[in-house]
């Protein structure tokens, strides 16, 4: 059999690439088998629960950290491997940590030279303050950490770290210190000007809406493994098991039993899909918002327990005849009347997901 193998040019091509890594602390297994790549440009999402191995992931990637087994290479060149390891000073990428971790002692300008030591006095002087103004933060130049907002301490971060021009950046959780709001407005400048100096970035978050907004690509990592990579779309659309579902959204759960191709649930008869046995039970998940008003064919009647006002939408909480638990489900503001006790829904097979009970 013909393997396929990639040349060097088009290993050099590939900004990061990692084989077989694992990472190992006495028995226990922080990462198992962690294959990806990275393509030039792109913002990659590393993306789980507390503890999944993402974190550990990028420090293997920075060098502060080395693979018990496997393979890191930047733009071709091997990082870490079986008798090779890249000191990270000697990686060319640029790190930015939840912390931000200015230098208190020193200005915003002496902050972002720090890390283009050992040029000449005049480039490093330029560098900076170019980046300055890329940055839009050349006014500030002269002050201390202490005297910036969280916002503007970022933005120093996110300048020091693409100062040196790495071809890779590394970002651990970098918006997670911020409240709600700022968080937002900061993250979108940030992902902005990334793209526009045409850095390859791999970022870390635990919110899954966090990584929705922000990446072309993601990688749903849990108990030291990748489970599922691809697009936002991919895996919010096209989860491969509910573990996946179940991590982007809140999900009404039944399960039925497979007859005539199709499960018969209390939301409606929902196909089961190609290679589900006859006789074999399903599990059948269906988003808040996949339950939507209807009077046609399919429709049940609901009664409504709780209404919750959410701003723009609100939810409810339903009793159906045929299902002892309560639903929950999100609709816009006057979808259904405000003095209505109960109403009619259909099910919205898009939002509907099928999974053998045994995944």
């Amino acid at each position: 059999m013909a393997v396929l193998q990639t040349t060097s040019d088009e290993a050099a091509a590939i900004p990061v690439s990692v084989a077989g890594l694992s990472r190992r602390i006495g028995a226990l297994d922080i990462l198992s088998d962690i294959n990806l790549e990275v393509a030039a440009g792109e913002i990659l999402c590393l993306v789980g629960h507390s503890g999944c191995g993402k974190s550990t992931l990028l420090r293997l990637l920075a060098g502060i950290d080395a693979p018990s087994a496997g393979r890191i290479a930047f733009g071709g060149e091997v990082m870490a491997g079986p008798g090779r390891f890249v000191e990270p000073e000697k990686r060319g990428v640029g790190l930015m940590f939840q912390d931000y971790a200015l230098f208190p002692h020193l200005t915003v300008q002496q902050n972002i030279a720090f890390g283009l030591r050992g040029r000449a006095r005049g480039d490093i002087a330029a560098r900076v303050q170019s980046t300055l103004q890329r940055l839009g933060i050349a006014h500030f130049g002269t002050r201390y950490p202490h005297m910036l907002s969280g916002g503007e301490q970022q933005r120093v971060a996110l300048a020091r770290a693409i100062a040196p021009r790495p071809g890779v950046l590394l970002m651990d959780e970098p918006f997670s210190n911020l409240d709600s709001r700022l968080r937002e407005a900061v993250r979108m400048e940030t992902l902005a000007l990334v793209r526009q100096v045409g850095a390859t970035v791999v970022l870390v978050t635990h919110d899954p809406q966090e990584a929705l907004m922000v990446s072309d690509r993601i990688a749903l990592m849990h108990q030291g493994r990748i489970i599922q990579a691809g697009t936002g779309r991919d895996l919010y659309y096209k989860p491969q098991t509910p573990f996946v579902a179940r991590f982007f959204s809140d999900f009404n759960e039944v399960r039925g039993t497979v007859r005539h191709g199709a499960i018969d649930t209390p939301f409606g008869r929902v196909a089961a899909g190609h290679g589900a046995a006859e006789g074999s039970e399903m599990l059948v998940l269906v988003r808040p918002g996949g339950l939507r008003p209807g009077n046609g064919d399919g429709s049940i009647e609901a009664q409504i327990v709780h209404r919750r006002f959410c701003g723009e939408v609100e939810q409810l909480e339903l009793k159906l005849d045929a299902h002892p638990q309560l639903v929950t489900i999100r609709r816009n503001i006057g979808d259904f009347a405000s003095d209505a006790d109960r109403i009619r829904i259909v099910l919205d097979r898009k939002e509907t997901f099928v999974f053998p009970v045994s995944s």
